[in-house]
Formats: structure tokens, C-alpha cells, sequence
């Protein structure tokens, strides 16, 4: 027996939605795409999309962080990360920069005359040297015009505006046994 679609009032409803829905979505996804290409040429930094948001990571492989002599490998968290969300006419920006002590009061200086929020400032380690900084912004307005103002205030510092994608790094090696003898507890990856 043949099974055959009945094309009843509802059905053509539901059908007519559904082909509008997807030109929606079609529209929008292309709409952000072209949103965020003009983000990432006014930043001069390439991102990857990851859930409707726009990200990039940038290494701060310019500074070697030692604690206690000990290298600290910039893959255990020495790299600021922008984030991007298109939302209807403008952008969310949030962020954490990773900054120098040197550099903190160029940067915010920059910010404030972009009209770009700081959230917080504040270290994530202890006895680093250098000492570095952790600067949260945020942002909502014009995207492309938040990206000059990140610019600007990243070109006060060293950071390399290359991407984790375009930066390479030998793999952190970590002792995990040590690790789970001091905490007490094994670990799985």
C-alpha cells in the first residue's frame, strides 16, 4: 500500500511556514556572516563562529610568564578572547583582555574614549613575572565601530593580533600523576 501526503488547509500552512522559516534562517546566518566580516576586517583579526557567536582568541605569545622560574606555557590561559553576538541592529561584545602592568593604563584610555565598558581588572595568578593583568570589557553598539575601538586599544600593547588558529604551541604537558597524588582524586580526559 502507498502512503500518500493528503494536502488538506493545515497542511499547506504548516508547509508555507516552514519554506518562510528557512529562508529566515538562511537570510539571518548570511546576514551575521557578512556582519562579522565587517568586525573582522575593522579588527584586522579572523574569528571562528561557534553557536551564532563570533570568537577570537589571541595568544599573548610575545611574553614569557615565569612563576617561581617555572615557564607558565601560554596555553594555560595567557591569551585575551573577544567575543561577538549580532543582535537585531547591534552587537554585544564581551571580552578579557591579557594585558601587561605596563599596559593597563594605555588601554583603558583607549576604551573609555570608544565608549567600551571595563568590568573588571584583576590577576589570575600569583607571583607571575611580568605581572599579568585581566581586563573584562563589553560593549553594545555598532560592531564594526566596537572592533576600531578594540583596535586601537590592543594596538597600545604587544599582543600579536594573530589567532589561536594561526598561532602554534607545543602541546601543555602536565603531570597528572603528581597532580592526583596531591589532590587526592584521579582525574579522567
Amino acid at each position: 500500500m502507498t502512503s500518500r501526503l493528503v494536502r488538506t488547509p493545515a497542511t499547506k500552512i504548516v508547509s508555507a511556514v516552514a519554506s518562510l522559516a528557512i529562508i529566515f534562517v538562511t537570510a539571518t546566518v548570511s546576514a551575521e556572516g557578512d556582519y562579522f566580516d565587517g568586525i573582522e576586517k575593522a579588527l584586522g583579526v579572523k574569528g571562528q563562529v561557534e553557536e551564532g557567536t563570533l570568537v577570537m582568541c589571541l595568544p599573548r605569545s610575545d611574553v614569557t610568564v615565569t612563576i617561581e622560574g617555572e615557564i607558565v606555557p601560554t596555553g594555560l590561559g595567557l591569551e585575551s578572547w573577544i567575543a561577538w553576538r549580532y543582535m537585531g541592529d547591534d552587537t554585544v561584545m564581551m571580552g578579557d583582555l591579557a594585558l601587561l602592568e605596563k599596559e593597563v593604563n594605555p588601554v583603558i584610555s583607549a576604551l573609555q574614549e570608544a565608549d567600551i565598558n571595563i568590568a573588571a581588572l584583576h590577576n589570575h595568578f600569583a607571583g607571575d613575572q611580568p605581572r599579568i593583568m585581566f581586563m573584562h570589557i563589553e560593549a553594545m553598539g555598532k560592531g564594526a565601530e566596537i572592533a576600531r575601538g578594540v583596535k586601537n586599544a590592543l594596538n597600545k600593547t604587544a599582543t600579536p593580533l594573530q589567532t589561536r588558529a594561526g598561532y602554534s604551541q607545543s602541546p601543555v604537558q602536565l603531570d597528572t600523576r603528581l597532580m592526583e597524588t596531591v589532590l587526592g582524586y584521579s582525574g579522567s580526559t
